[in-house]
């Protein structure tokens, strides 16, 4: 989905860069604010500048699905070596409804925070030299920069961090609550001053819209229903995707459920036979808080926080997600039998690869439709002005007009990032021309809007492309797209569902 609009962006912010006098500057400015979402198209421009998009895209995503698993590993390895094998419950996740819909900047702030997650965990029990001060700052600078959300998440987690590591040690240790308290200060302001620029970037972004208060919040039944689906990496088609995930859930469950079968006999044991609630908790749990705690406070956000405000959507889903992350880091902390988490892994692993079977029959069409998108390219002349209307009815190719503009600048209409107003660039509305489809504005042929400055000369649209089939019945609306097209418009290049026109004049 989102894939597309983020390679076509990074390739205008090259040519914007790089061409001072290029003709996109009439349409495209970049965001005067410091904001999150700017990894990804760092990345991915930097990449584009020296190969191409194609390569950028694929060298993101196999860094994505390399490095995430590396990295969790890493953390369960710090948690419990024993249960190394818990890792593999990553690869699932790998493929979540974030990466498949383009998330990347989200996706590389997932990344980022478990990256700082191990690199704080590491260093817990040493001082901090200057260069381990500057690594941090520049992981939670990044983490800002990549996702606002991860970023905010990030510190939530890392302050529970360090109250829980320093009452614990009252608890085990019987350290005095003056030294514990100064500990605390001295890793607090340690973490506020890496912090400190994110922090007043975001108290800035947030200022900058403290009245848009418009948001969505779903409704309880379907949060708890996503639970059992593991919904976050149901991406495609529920209906095919839902067996194997509820699969993955119930092996979760299982384990869990054998974990406090095994403590049960074990307090069972105890002085005295007495089994009680308290020694049950205690032994069950004492040293594996802070897992657990990371997910009930993420349940908690999940439930609380709306799923939409303002320009940001998937919140729910997102949080979800690293509530389940979470959730088998905090399996990791627990001891498990060999037998019972070679089988577990076994099951979990099947029905990924099922899951992934399924996916890559679906990634075969749906990259087959991106490469015969972008082949219309070369019949498109450099900086035209591009229409894109989409007939089609698959959902999941919204923005799949934009690998059009991946190797080569155009300015396309559909640029969904250009309106949000938190992404690299914006519209250039006060320069752009007033842009018109033939004789007619924005908004005069109903069904059809695009950015556009009234007040400025006439541009007309150079291309039209055309994705998709019309309905057996074509509306009113479609009627008058198709007479414009027939009179001010000339067919350049068709390939079975998809059509470019070129402008006569």
């Amino acid at each position: 989905m989102d894939g597309a609009a983020h390679l076509y962006n990074s390739n205008l912010i090259n040519h914007l860069i790089s061409n001072s006098k290029s003709p996109l500057h009439q349409y495209f400015v970049f965001n005067s604010e410091i904001l999150p979402n700017w990894s990804g198209h760092f990345l991915l421009s930097l990449i584009i500048f020296i190969s191409n998009a194609f390569i950028a895209e694929k060298f993101l995503l196999i860094s994505l699905l390399v490095f995430l698993p590396i990295t969790f590993r890493a953390i369960i390895q710090r948690i419990n070596s024993k249960n190394s094998l818990v890792s593999y419950f990553i690869f699932p996740f790998t493929y979540s409804l974030p990466f498949w819909f383009g998330f990347y900047n989200f996706s590389i702030g997932l990344l980022l925070l478990f990256v700082t997650v191990y690199f704080w965990l590491s260093k817990e029990n040493s001082a901090y030299k200057i260069k381990d001060k500057f690594i941090l700052f520049v992981l939670i600078c990044s983490t800002y920069f990549s996702h606002l959300l991860v970023f905010c998440l990030l510190l939530i987690i890392i302050v529970v961090r360090i109250l829980f590591v320093e009452f614990e040690k009252i608890r085990t240790e019987n350290t005095s609550l003056k030294t514990v308290t100064i500990k605390i200060l001295n890793q607090t302001i340690l973490l506020l001053f890496s912090a400190i620029l994110p922090l007043f970037f975001t108290y800035n972004y947030f200022l900058a819209r403290e009245h848009i208060s418009p948001q969505t919040k779903l409704p309880v039944q379907e949060l708890f229903n996503w639970l059992y689906k593991i919904q976050p990496i149901i991406a495609l088609n529920e209906a095919v995707e839902q067996p194997f995930t509820k699969n993955i859930f119930f092996v979760f469950c299982l384990m869990l459920l054998m974990v406090a079968i095994e403590k049960l006999r074990f307090s069972v044991h105890l002085k005295n036979k007495l089994v009680t609630v308290k020694k049950f908790i205690h032994n069950s749990f004492s040293s594996l808080n802070f897992w657990l705690l990371c997910c009930i406070i993420l349940l908690i956000l999940y439930f609380y926080l709306p799923d939409e405000h303002a320009n940001a959507s998937f919140i729910s889903i997102r949080i979800f997600l690293l509530f389940f992350l979470f959730f088998i880091l905090f399996l990791a902390s627990l001891n498990h039998k060999k037998t019972i988490l070679f089988v577990a892994v076994f099951i979990v692993l099947y029905n990924h690869f099922r899951l992934n079977y399924y996916y890559t029959k679906e990634a075969v069409v749906l990259g087959g439709v991106a490469t015969r998108i972008n082949n219309f390219a070369p019949q498109i002349e450099a900086n035209s002005i591009v229409l894109p209307i989409n007939f089609s009815s698959h959902w999941f190719m919204g923005h799949y007009s934009n690998y059009l503009g991946v190797d080569k600048p155009m300015v396309i209409l559909e640029n969904y990032e250009a309106v949000q107003g938190y992404f690299p660039l914006d519209w250039n509305r006060k320069e752009m021309p007033n842009i018109t489809l033939a004789n007619n504005n924005s908004g005069e042929v109903a069904c059809l809007n695009w950015e556009t400055n009234l007040t400025n000369k006439n541009k007309k649209i150079d291309y039209v492309f055309i994705m998709g089939v019309p309905s057996d019945s074509i509306n009113l609306c479609e009627h008058k797209i198709f007479a414009i097209l027939k009179k001010s418009y000339k067919l350049v290049k068709v390939d079975r569902d998809l059509k470019l026109y070129k402008s006569i004049n």
